[in-house]
């Protein structure tokens, strides 16, 4: 990991993968599902790539991650060791 970047960890990306399941279930099923947050700068839906779905903070799978089954499509999938998405430094 280097400082003009973030290296996403299984821990840390909890609360993300969270997200976007609730945003990927609002695009999935806009009417009967809350809309994103008002605010939202990154959502990450792991549907077959690490690409930013909102904005330009796109990702990179790091030393094997790849995806599984989600609770709404697809969701990152870590070993639990080195594994990992990095997300680059962004100046907003």
């Amino acid at each position: 990991m280097t400082s003009q970047g973030r290296v996403l960890t299984p821990v840390i990306l909890l609360g993300t993968i969270i997200l976007a399941a609730i945003a990927l279930t609002a695009s999935a099923q806009p009417t009967s599902c809350a809309p994103p947050p008002a605010g939202l700068v990154s959502w990450w839906a792991a549907e077959g790539n690490a690409l930013d779905s909102v904005g330009t903070n796109n990702g990179v799978l790091v030393n094997g991650a790849g995806f599984g089954a989600g609770e709404v499509g697809q969701a990152f999938l870590f070993d639990g060791n080195t594994q990992a998405v990095f997300i680059p430094y962004t100046r907003s």
